[in-house]
């Protein structure tokens, strides 16, 4: 009977495992592999692995191998028993022409038509040189199956993950999360990475766009703070995301402390904005403007002449020039352009103007002709004046016109008229938001020529402003009990008091009268959130006449923070009340109401 011969070509039957197959298999030099300690009886090695089969009828035959069996008859080209030279097509008669008893034809004793013998004692021998019948193949590529493809002990080398598997991966927002292995061995999506909990470390953790939240900052960052002087400063967050102290920022040219150490633009030649004292070229003592570069001008400005020093003050060359006599009538009135204080006396002058009716009381009808004198001063930009008769030593009456004894801009007698409980009679007047040009003054006696004499005229002069803003328009505070009422962020910063007030201020002016008083001047109520400063003044614009300053009143921050109480003792004349803001920065502007007892 003849042997069936079966080449497999790409198909594998049911292993015996890997084990047998592939471990301690013998690389070959195409880079495939074998079986080289053969397989157990029944079973043939195939593309390196021991399928069943052996000699049960036919032999295994690798087509990949390109292993023929050699036919010694000359006649076998498949090396099998089904065609010999010597029998035809037919079956063998049991007898070749190699005189075998196998009926091949060849030397051995199989009967599969080689020369070779049986190596892998399954029947038959090959011709390939192989004691298998398998031979050299490529092992199988490792895929994403969860499975060892390629028989090395290994599941899916080769991939980031095992489907499944909980692994590390990049949130949304960057930080390292966890997530699942998808189905394809690759790690999870952003959006399919769970945020760990958030720390203190500078980012953001949880992916919800914020950084260290939950604690006090975001650890690293720098961020905006208010100084101990009020500048706006950077604090640092701690690696423990705790804010640091507030630093102030470096010192610039710009009018106020910047780096709180209370010196203005320290280190440049002056405070942007402030007055200072200087030398003119003729002695006296005049001021400089300092410029918004922090510089101050080449030049010093004087004073307007003084009377009765006996030195030329404004630098002209002429001594006590429109002083004496000379400003009697309206050809000699005094200049007082640069504003200041005034003396001089009334005694021996003539009486030429009268005060209007309604600026005297009734039983004067008319006005009395008592000496006066005459004043003028030249405006070249829109301007607030007020003008009073302080320390002047009789009872005076004041009058502001667009002519020489003129009263269309303002008269007054008596500063507290003789109705109000605090009686005084020295006059004041404020015109507000005069033109360009010139305009005139007239101080007049009120009743005799005894209403005559040595008198002081103070005249303030500043730009237009919100009423009450600067010395040229302070408001008024009647006696009696009165209270103050208004915000600081409808005023700008142009004064500051001994103890603080760096921010926007009102001006205010009352009287004392005869017999002097002790004031309370309060914001200790509820009326006034902002953190006030106040202080008192004898002359408006000069710090070196303060009477009183307060920033933070002891007996009312409990219930009150910020508020400021002054209780001076107070001898007769005219006081500026100042209500400033402790701080520069103009945002913590804000409402106040003083009020004022014991006047």
């Amino acid at each position: 009977m003849q042997r069936r011969t079966r080449t497999v070509r790409g198909r594998r039957g049911p292993r015996v495992g890997c084990a047998i197959a592939v471990v301690a298999a013998v690389s070959c030099s195409d880079g495939t592999v074998e079986c080289p300690s053969g397989c157990p009886a029944g079973f043939t090695c195939f593309y390196g692995e021991c399928l069943p089969g052996g000699d049960a009828g036919f032999d295994v035959e690798i087509a990949p191998d390109v292993e023929t069996d050699v036919a010694a008859d000359g006649g076998d080209a498949g090396g099998d028993a089904d065609a010999d030279a010597d029998a035809g097509a037919g079956d063998d008669a049991g007898a070749d022409a190699d005189g075998g008893a196998d009926g091949d034809g060849d030397a051995d004793a199989d009967a599969d038509g080689d020369a070779g013998g049986d190596a892998d004692a399954d029947g038959g021998a090959d011709a390939d040189g192989h004691a298998d019948d398998g031979g050299c193949v490529p092992s199988p590529p490792e895929v994403c199956n969860g499975r060892d493809d390629d028989c090395d002990g290994v599941t899916d080398e080769g991939f980031p993950c095992l489907p499944g598997a909980a692994v590390g991966c990049t949130t949304t927002c960057g930080s390292a999360g966890v997530g699942f292995c998808r189905a394809d061995c690759s790690l999870p999506a952003p959006a399919e990475c769970a945020p760990p909990p958030e720390t203190c470390n500078g980012v953001d953790d949880d992916c919800d766009r914020m950084c260290d939240d939950g604690w006090e900052c975001c650890a690293g960052s720098s961020a905006s703070c208010s100084t101990s002087c009020g500048t706006t400063g950077t604090a640092s967050c701690s690696a423990a995301c705790t804010p640091g102290e507030c630093r102030p920022p470096a010192e610039t040219c710009n009018g106020i402390d910047d780096d709180c150490d209370t010196i203005c633009d320290n280190g440049r030649a002056c405070c942007a904005g402030r007055t200072t004292a200087c030398r003119t070229t003729c002695g006296s003592t005049g001021t400089q403007v300092c410029s918004a570069a922090c510089t101050l001008p080449s030049t010093c400005t004087p004073p307007a002449e003084i009377c009765g020093n006996l030195v030329d003050d404004d630098c002209d060359t002429a001594i006590d020039e429109g002083c004496g006599g000379s400003n009697d009538t309206c050809a000699g009135a005094l200049n007082v352009s640069a504003g200041g204080t005034f003396t001089g006396s009334t005694a021996g002058y003539f009486h030429e103007s009268l005060p209007p009716r309604a600026c005297v009381p009734s039983d004067t009808d008319p006005p009395n002709l008592v000496p006066d004198a005459y004043f003028f001063f030249d405006l070249t930009v829109a301007s607030d004046v007020f003008v009073h008769t302080d320390d002047t030593d009789f009872d005076t009456v004041l009058y502001v016109g667009t002519t020489c004894g003129g009263a269309d801009l303002g008269c007054n007698d008596d500063v507290n008229p003789a109705s109000s409980p605090g009686f005084y009679n020295k006059s004041a007047v404020a015109a507000r938001a005069l033109a360009p040009g010139r305009y005139w003054i007239t101080l007049d006696g009120f009743y005799d020529s005894w209403d005559s004499g040595p008198y002081s005229l103070s005249v303030y002069i500043t730009p237009t402003d919100v009423a009450g803003d600067r010395c040229g328009s302070p408001s008024y505070i009647a006696p009696g009990g009165a209270a103050a009422i208004g915000t600081t962020c409808a005023f700008s910063n142009e004064y500051e008091g001994s103890c603080g007030g760096r921010g926007a201020e009102g001006v205010y002016y009352f009287a004392v009268p005869t017999g002097g008083a002790t004031p309370t001047i309060s914001t200790c109520n509820g009326g006034s959130p902002v953190d006030a400063v106040l202080y008192l003044r004898s002359d408006c614009p000069t710090p070196s006449s303060a009477v009183a300053c307060n920033d933070n009143d002891a007996g009312c921050l409990g219930a009150y923070p910020g508020a400021a109480r002054l209780g001076p003792t107070l001898g007769p004349g005219i006081y500026f009340l100042f209500v400033d803001t402790a701080r520069a920065d103009p945002t913590l502007c804000g409402a106040y109401q003083v009020d004022i007892t014991g006047l």
